[in-house]
């Protein structure tokens, strides 16, 4: 299922620093290719989409949107449950897909944020902020909510026994 709200912000901030499609492609493809794999539960499209709608209700506070848009989109696009370096492999991937695009300080600061997630500490950057509240926004969701995203981390955790 395609994420429009995630979906449409995305291919606009790749729009703000290029209208080549194939290049939009290469990225969208492989987004897309990434957070579909048989072993994501939690960790897919939806959770890309559902980090965008959060965001997008604080837009305006948020200082640089597009890089918390391509932060959002490749923050988990390396993501082995068994490793714990997806977050410095995440922002690598992410560095080399977009480093044609960005600048090379676009560049550092996208993968700070990409880092941030691996510990969800306060930080001095606002945008920094809002995007590691986002990406914690399950842990105070709904109870019908959190059920799923219990059930879907289990999945995804499957190999540890309790």
């Amino acid at each position: 299922m395609i994420h429009p709200g995630f979906c449409l912000n995305f291919k606009d901030a790749v729009k703000n620093y290029t209208r080549i499609t194939i290049v939009l492609n290469r990225l969208w493809n492989d987004i897309v290719n990434r957070y579909t794999e048989s072993s994501r539960h939690y960790h897919t499209l939806t959770h890309l989409d559902a980090l965008t709608n959060e965001l997008i209700e604080v837009k305006e506070n948020i200082s640089n949107w597009n890089l918390v848009v391509f932060a959002i989109a490749f923050h988990d696009i390396i993501y082995n449950p068994l490793k714990n370096d997806n977050e410095e492999k995440s922002a690598d991937h992410a560095a080399k897909l977009l480093s044609g695009l960005l600048d090379g300080q676009s560049l550092e600061r996208c993968k700070y944020m990409i880092i941030a997630t691996k510990n969800h500490e306060l930080n001095n950057e606002a945008d920094v902020n809002y995007f590691i509240d986002a990406d914690l926004s399950i842990l105070g969701a709904s109870s019908d909510k959190y059920q799923i995203y219990t059930k879907q981390i289990r999945k995804e955790y499957k190999f540890y026994t309790n």
